[in-house]
């Protein structure tokens, strides 16, 4: 479902869902906008692998859409997303065929496939992360 939840290990209830539960991430308007209805706050593909920092405080998230996420633990906000190197999610470009597509606003600076494990470095500075397209990555 492309969401992180954080569980209660004793109760067994859930404590916090991070992500965004709508579908649809960025769409295009008819004038070539991107319309924020749901931007992507979490994953947009399945989520792999999950982690807390040692202090707790942070989660880090990874999967399917090639990136990596840093959450606070207690409110869920999203800290920072590893794998882009700009702000803005996706442009809209017009097709050949007079039909709208969205495409990411800037190149990946990160994986090129599936992250399918991530951890945090034992003091918690670094995130390190392993892919699918046979690279590991540290990030500060």
């Amino acid at each position: 479902d492309k969401l992180v939840k954080i569980w209660n290990a004793a109760t067994g209830a859930e404590v916090l869902t991070i992500g965004h539960t709508c579908s649809g991430g960025c769409i295009c308007t008819k004038d070539f906008d991107v319309n924020p209805e749901c931007m992507a706050k979490g994953h947009s593909d399945p989520v792999r692998s999950v982690a807390f920092s040692s202090d707790g405080t942070r989660v880090v998230s990874a999967g399917d859409d090639k990136l990596v996420k840093i959450w606070n633990a207690t409110t869920g906000a999203e800290v920072r997303t590893m794998g882009h190197s700009c702000t803005e999610p996706c442009i809209c470009i017009k097709e050949n065929t007079g039909g709208l597509v969205v495409k990411p606003a800037c190149p990946a600076a990160g994986h090129t496939s599936w992250v399918q494990s991530v951890g945090f470095s034992p003091n918690g500075s670094r995130v390190i992360s392993g892919s699918v397209d046979k690279l590991v990555k540290i990030w500060d």
